[in-house]
This record gives structure tokens, sequence and C-alpha cells, in this order.
């Protein structure tokens, strides 16, 4: 509601700035709500309208969090352009070197360039550039992003190198912001932390019902792709405990969101996971097809078979170029077709119920 209220105060005032500091906010709250496609199509528009009224940190900031949508699909060249964008826009040079006054920017400049490291794999240099972008949120004071992005990213990096002190160590830090700040989402990082560390002690059954905890804290506030995330390593844990029914229950409900999410990396580890159990994955197509477009991918698609460009699909709905690209992207992800002619078939063939434009 504060969301909505704020846009239309935007929208009403024709205040160009305050929309675009609306639309960060949308951009962040589509992601975590686990409305990735909305997420791309509002942070490729705001960057734009961001870059054009010289709003640098706004730039910034929405290019890393747009990046975060395509490291979570696996398209890590997209988000690398962005991420690299953004550290430019930052000054952000590889030495790390930049100015007090520039935080704004720079911390998230961090954050992605942290979240590009893990994405393509390099752990020790994800927790290198973590670190140093902690120590600027503490030199200046932001614990915020600390807490929002910094410290978990650092500590997924941690237990991927399997340094369980440390991971002990960032859970202690969370917890102790967490409940400074009364942050549930660092807490919520902090038990699944803390079962990371229990279960490299070889607690197995106190990491299951910590990651629990943390899953359902994240649900709790509408954490959707961390929640689904946190539900994966549940059915790993019970895998361990010989809970096989339980693991399955869980594997079926993250499959689902990640299937919704077109989260391709975590798509596959949970179909590894029912292979592990000598289980049928379920499969990949997200249930109802072409009911899955929303309206406005609807719409170009109809304009895209009625033989329109995307400069000319853009124009009609008065919206950039480059939206319609993210759009139909999508479109093909759900529809799982790899060109413009199949969708225009598809279309013309009556099979999603859509008629082309004139």
């Amino acid at each position: 509601a504060p969301l909505r209220a704020a846009r239309l105060a935007a929208d009403e005032l024709r205040n160009p700035v305050l929309g675009l500091w609306v639309t960060e906010l949308e951009v962040e709250q589509a992601y975590f709500g686990g409305d990735w496609d909305r997420a791309l199509a509002l942070g490729e528009g705001g960057v734009e309208r961001a870059a054009a009224l010289n709003q640098r940190p706004l730039e910034v900031r929405i290019l890393v969090w747009t990046a975060m949508c395509y490291f979570g699909r696996g398209d890590h060249e997209r988000g690398r352009t962005l991420v690299e964008r953004a550290c430019r826009a930052a000054g952000l040079g590889e030495d790390g070197v930049v100015r007090p006054d520039d935080v704004h920017a720079t911390i998230p400049a961090y954050i992605g360039r942290t979240a590009l490291a893990l994405a393509e794999g390099k752990f020790e240099a994800a927790v290198e550039v973590g670190l140093k972008g902690l120590e600027l949120a503490d030199r200046v004071g932001y614990r915020i992003w600390k807490v929002h992005r910094l410290m978990p990213l650092v500590a997924e990096a941690y237990i991927e190198l399997r340094r369980a002190d440390d991971v002990a160590e960032i859970s202690s830090q969370l917890r102790k912001e967490g409940e400074r700040m009364e942050h549930p989402l660092a807490l919520a990082y902090a038990d699944a932390g803390d079962a990371m560390a229990a279960w490299r002690a070889g607690r197995i059954e106190e990491a299951a019902e910590r990651l629990r905890a943390a899953a359902e804290g994240l649900e709790a506030i509408g954490i959707v792709p961390e929640a689904a995330r946190v539900r994966r390593e549940i059915a790993a844990r019970l895998i361990e405990l010989d809970r096989r029914e339980e693991a399955l229950a869980e594997l079926r409900r993250v499959h689902e969101v990640f299937g919704r999410l077109g989260a391709t990396p975590e798509l596959e580890k949970t179909r590894a996971q029912f292979r592990q159990l000598d289980a049928r994955p379920p499969s990949r197509v997200v249930a109802g097809g072409a009911a899955e477009l929303t309206g406005r991918e609807s719409q170009i698609a109809s304009l895209v078979a009625g033989r329109r460009s995307n400069k000319a699909v853009a124009k009609a709905l008065g919206i950039s170029a480059r939206t319609v690209t993210t759009h139909l992207s999508n479109i093909y992800r759900k529809l799982e077709i790899g060109s413009r002619g199949e969708l225009v078939d598809m279309v013309r063939e009556g099979r999603l119920g859509l008629d082309p434009a004139d």
C-alpha cells in the first residue's frame, strides 16, 4: 500500500525523479516477491530514465537490482553488462578506490560486483570484493546495506568455500544487527547461516530445523526466491536423514517456484535432487503455458504476430524498444520457443488464444 501511494503521488506530481525512486523500490519488490518478469521490465526502463535525468546513484542501484534477476536466471553475460555499467557510473575501478560522497552508488556497485563473482563461481573474488564493500559500509555507517545484500552474499561465498568459522562469524554479525534494528530479513539470513554451520559440524537434524525457521521467516516477509533456495537446502538435509517423502514434498514446492521464476541454475540443482531420490522431476513447462503471459506480454505477442517491428511495437505501447526486447525474451522463455517466427506461428495458429494485431 505505501508503495502504491508513492507511485500515485509521483504520477500526480509528474515528478520524474520521484518516479525513479519509486521505480527502484518497485524493482526490488518485484525481485523479492518473485515477479522477475516485472522486475526486468521496470529495471530496463528505469535505467534509461535515470541516465537521461543524470540521476547517477539511482542509475547504479537500478542496474544492480536488475542484474540480480539475470544472475538468478543464469544469464551471466547480460548481468555482467549491467554490473560493469554500474561500476563505471559509480566510479568504482578495479582497484576499488572510491570517494566518500559516492557511497549511495559505490556500495551498491560493490554488491553487484560481489554478486557477479558469485554467479561466475569465483568465490574467493566474491569474498574479497564483498569485504571491501563491508569495510566501506562500516566506515560510513550504512549498516542497512550490509544486512540487506552484502553480508548474505559474502556468507554464501564462504559456504561455497567451506569456511565454516567465517560463516558462523557472518551469521553472528547478521543476528546482532538484525536484533538491534529489528530487521526480520537479517534474522532469517542469520538462521540460514547458523543452519549451514550446524550442517558442517554434522548436526543435520538441527540444520534442517534452523533452515525451516529461516525459510518461514523469509516467506513471512514475502522474500520468495531466497525462501525457495533455503527450502531446497532443507530437502538436501532431509535426504541425508532418509526422510524421502518429506524431501520430495519440499522439492516439488521449490521446483514450481524456480520454474515460474525461470531460475535455471536453481531449477537444475532441484531436478538433480529428484534424480538423487530416483524420482522423476516435474515437467519444466510452467503450468498454464500461454496463460502465464502477462497482459503486456499478450499485447506484444499480438503486435509481433501482426508483423510489427520492435520499434513499431514500442511506439504503439508507449514503451522503449529495449523494454519490448526484454518482454520478448520473457515470452520466449515462458513458451519454450527460440524465435520470433515461432511466436508468430503460435499466435496465427490460435495456440495462444490471441489474435494478430491489425
